[in-house]
């Protein structure tokens, strides 16, 4: 998945920090969803992916997340 997105290779040295142009579309256009957004993309593609996640194993995200964006911003999920 990483190198569909980012079109390199993982490399835990030069790990990318900025989301996929077309993921910060999305994010731009549902500013309000922005943080679950991204809870979404990174925890469903490359987890473990924020500073909290200290645990080598994978996190899944909560049914709640899905939940707030589909009732904070139903638009995203069309």
């Amino acid at each position: 998945m990483y190198k569909l997105y980012y079109n390199k290779t993982f490399n835990e040295d030069d790990l990318e920090q900025k989301f996929p142009k077309r993921v910060e579309e999305d994010l731009a256009r549902f500013p309000k969803c922005r943080k679950n957004i991204e809870k979404l993309f990174c925890g469903e593609l490359f987890p473990p992916c924020f500073p909290e996640e200290t645990s080598p194993m994978l996190k899944t995200l909560c049914r709640s997340v899905c939940n707030d964006i589909a009732k904070d911003c139903p638009g995203f999920f069309r």
